[in-house]
């Protein structure tokens, strides 16, 4: 029987990456990362300042298990052919129970969207993507300025 070229394969190597290389890999990775948390805040801005609106009020607390319990907000508002929409929330320590809330969210996906954060609710949530959004920019900014200078 004849060998075939198949047969007779040579063991693949890998040549070493260079450093240029991975500092590229990295650049673009934290890139992307970047570009997401950049959306996000965005979006969470977007609705806040032109979002819809309605007035719901906090149904009741619940308690989460795990390592980490937090107490979360429920919360309802009724949302023109949907009815009463039901949204949870990390809890915002001003707001008791019954109490009323100014709601924003997307028409197209009010269940997903909704949130009570912005004027007449909370800051916090907008203000935790802060840190990430600092540190993969600062992150990003500076493997852009190394790979600018080194060519």
């Amino acid at each position: 029987m004849a060998r075939t070229a198949s047969d007779s394969q040579e063991p693949v190597t890998f040549e070493p990456m260079n450093d240029c290389t991975a500092v590229l890999i990295a650049w673009f990775a934290c890139g992307c990362l970047f570009g997401s948390i950049v959306t996000r805040f965005v979006s969470r801005l977007l609705l806040i300042f032109r979002g819809e609106r309605a007035v719901g009020h906090l149904y009741r607390f619940r308690e989460t298990t795990g390592d980490h319990p937090t107490t979360m907000a429920v919360y309802r508002f009724p949302v023109d052919g949907h009815g009463m929409v039901q949204f949870e929330e990390e809890a915002s320590s001003a707001v008791g129970e019954n109490s009323f809330v100014v709601v924003r969210y997307w028409r197209r996906n009010p269940v997903r969207s909704a949130t009570t954060v912005g004027p007449g609710g909370t800051w916090r949530p907008l203000f935790s993507n802060l840190l990430p959004l600092v540190a993969s920019g600062g992150l990003f900014g500076g493997l852009s300025y190394f790979l600018i200078t080194t060519r």
